[in-house]
């Protein structure tokens, strides 16, 4: 990121962290760039956003080639957060069904949002037409009693703080004198 070290007071990231491919290097830079005491806040999808598109691809294709994300669960985000040395992360999370009346406004949905696959092992090149009307046929299949097209989002949320450091860049044990008690005064 283009700020120096301990820059920052709060940094807050919205449904943007899964563009950034390796989340611990992301925590550690946001570690860098945040003063001892700042706040990072972010919202993030969770594994089951989509779902019901993964289930709908799965009974067209028979590859081992994902099409869509995958996102990291919730309790492994908290974990990577104090690998990277924050503190007393909070977790919490919330489903969202989005409901649509047809393929084309959910195609259109995803396309406005620009959620587009950047999965490295996904297949090149389009969906073949006749391919492209099994998946929709697929999610038309999925209906619920209301005639509507589910999609589950799952958004996860967090917060942590930095921490002041407990040693140095040598490795050296910090001992901080405005944290221990003066004790009782004879």
């Amino acid at each position: 990121m283009p700020f120096g070290q301990g820059m920052s007071d709060v940094l807050w990231s919205n449904f943007s962290m899964q563009w950034g491919g390796d989340l611990p290097a992301m925590f550690r830079e946001w570690n860098r760039c945040l003063r001892a005491d700042g706040a990072l806040m972010f919202t993030a999808p969770g594994p089951d956003t989509l779902k019901e598109l993964r289930q709908a691809l799965a009974q067209i294709e028979s590859t081992d080639q994902q099409r869509t994300h995958t996102f990291t669960d919730l309790h492994d985000l908290g974990d990577m957060l104090i690998h990277a040395g924050f503190a007393d992360p909070v977790m919490d999370m919330e489903v969202i069904t989005l409901e649509y009346k047809d393929t084309k406004a959910l195609w259109r949905d995803l396309r406005d949002q620009g959620a587009l696959s950047a999965v490295a092992d996904r297949p090149r090149g389009l969906m073949t037409p006749r391919k492209f009307a099994a998946l929709n046929q697929a999610l038309d299949a999925s209906r619920d009693v209301n005639g509507n097209i589910r999609m589950s989002v799952e958004v996860v949320y967090g917060h942590a703080w930095k921490v002041p450091p407990k040693k140095t860049a040598e490795g050296h044990g910090i001992v901080r004198l405005d944290a221990i008690g003066r004790g009782p005064r004879l």
